[in-house]
């Protein structure tokens, strides 16, 4: 499974790579911003714990509709709206946002929702939302701990 997400977030990655270590600001519900470029956080991402299996709390908002937990839970639905298919092995696919920026993928084990991220990486802008509390990406610190509240710890 840690192969698996190691892919996952490797797919949001900018195509020329970069080797210097991210910054995480974590929140409840297994929600992690993630930063590569100081001083932004660049994408989000939610994997379920043992704890907290579900449902993914992120909501994406779209111009043509948000995409929300009962999106991300309905691999069939996504794929019926163009999403691109990984199959990554061992029961594990990735669906991928037709859209080139910002990208969202989500990852499924067995048809079980696994993980969701959202990444500005390759450009553009995206507001999502957590608990109703939104933000825009790229963001600072500042500004998600501002629309969120503080971070359970930074890493």
């Amino acid at each position: 499974m840690r192969r698996f997400v190691i892919l996952a977030v490797a797919l949001t990655l900018p195509a020329g790579g970069c080797m210097m270590k991210p910054r995480h600001l974590v929140y409840p519900q297994g929600v992690t911003f993630q930063g590569w470029y100081v001083p932004n956080f660049e994408s989000v991402h939610w994997r379920p714990g043992p704890n907290n299996p579900g449902p993914c709390p992120l909501v994406v908002h779209r111009r043509a509709g948000d995409l929300t937990a009962d999106t991300f839970a309905d691999p069939n639905r996504l794929k019926r709206e163009g999403w691109t298919e990984q199959d990554v092995g061992n029961g594990s696919i990735i669906l991928t946002e037709p859209a080139p920026r910002p990208a969202v993928s989500c990852a499924y084990q067995g048809g079980a929702l696994a993980h969701v991220s959202v990444s500005v990486l390759s450009g553009g802008t995206v507001e999502v939302s957590l608990g109703g509390k939104r933000v825009e990406l790229p963001a600072t610190d500042e500004a998600i701990a501002a629309a969120l509240g503080q971070p359970l710890r930074r890493e």
